[in-house]
């Protein structure tokens, strides 16, 4: 079932990004992926730069200098859209069960159903394949380390 739930979370973010970036006019973005979120965000039809299996994590500072578009990498979205992304998870799921080993690359899935349902037992499990890959420079290390 973890698997529906990266899935199921990467749908929901592109369409969350494309109603943000559509609200603000500029529906252009680049996603640092392993290629999920960027099909995704390509599939509700966004202007996607798209960096495949990047060499290293690249900072946000970075991504903005070198492309100067929304950052839509996994792991780099704003706080406010995160809370979207729960808040529709929690509609469609409704409920989570009591524990989950959920497999985590950047750690959103995990943050955003971890604020979804903050009193269900969620693991968050790494370094299964090149998507739950830990990088130690991925910014919501420490969050996911709280909340875990």
């Amino acid at each position: 079932m973890t698997h529906e739930y990266n899935e199921l979370e990467k749908k929901i973010r592109a369409r969350v990004v494309a109603n943000y970036l559509r609200s603000i006019g500029k529906p252009k973005c680049v996603c640092f992926s392993c290629g999920n979120a960027s099909r995704e965000l390509k599939l509700v039809g966004l202007d996607v730069i798209e960096v495949i299996r990047p060499p290293r994590w690249y900072s946000l500072a970075e991504i903005q200098l070198e492309y100067g578009v929304f950052d839509a990498t996994s792991g780099h979205l704003p706080m406010p859209l995160m809370l979207d992304i729960c808040n529709k998870l929690y509609l469609k799921l409704r409920s989570f069960p009591d524990v989950e080993y959920l497999p985590t690359g950047s750690g959103e899935t995990f943050v955003c159903l971890k604020m979804a349902f903050p009193k269900s037992k969620i693991y968050a499990v790494r370094n299964l394949d090149e998507a739950t890959e830990y990088n130690p420079q991925a910014p919501l290390n420490r969050l996911v380390e709280a909340l875990a």
